[in-house]
C-alpha cells in the first residue's frame, strides 16, 4: 500500500514543481521564500505532533486535514506503523489532489513555454 501513497506524492510533487518553475522563470525572489512556505507546510502536516490534539478545535482540524502533506503521511502511517487500511476517503482527497496539481501544472507551465527560451 505504501507504493500507491508514493506514487501519488510523486504526482502532486511533479505538478506542484511545474507550477512553481514558471513562477520562479519570472519572479526569482520566491526562490528565498520556498524553504518558509515548505517549513509552514511540513508544521501544518501533524509530522511532530498527533492532529487528535486539535479535536477541539474544528476549524483547524478541517484545514489540517485538507493539506495534502497530513494526507500523505496519515496514509503512510496507517500502513507502516498501525497496519490498517487507510480510508477510501484519504485516498480519494489525495488522488484529488494528486491529478488537479498535475493538470494545473502541465497547463500552467505548457502555457508559459514560449518565454522560458532567453537570448
Amino acid at each position: 500500500m505504501i507504493v500507491p501513497v508514493l506514487l501519488l506524492q510523486f504526482i502532486l510533487d511533479l505538478g506542484v514543481g511545474m507550477i512553481l518553475a514558471r513562477i520562479i522563470s519570472r519572479v526569482h525572489d520566491v526562490t528565498h521564500l520556498l524553504p518558509f512556505a515548505l517549513r509552514a507546510l511540513m508544521y501544518a502536516s501533524a509530522i511532530f505532533f498527533s492532529y487528535e490534539r486539535f479535536i477541539t478545535h474544528p476549524l483547524l482540524l478541517n484545514i489540517m486535514q485538507a493539506n495534502p502533506m497530513f494526507i500523505i503521511i496519515d496514509i503512510a502511517r496507517d500502513c507502516l506503523l498501525y497496519g490498517v487500511t487507510p480510508s477510501l476517503h484519504s485516498w480519494t482527497v489525495l488522488t484529488a489532489w494528486s491529478l488537479s496539481a498535475l493538470i494545473i501544472g502541465t497547463v500552467y507551465f505548457w502555457k508559459g513555454e514560449e518565454s522560458y527560451v532567453r537570448d
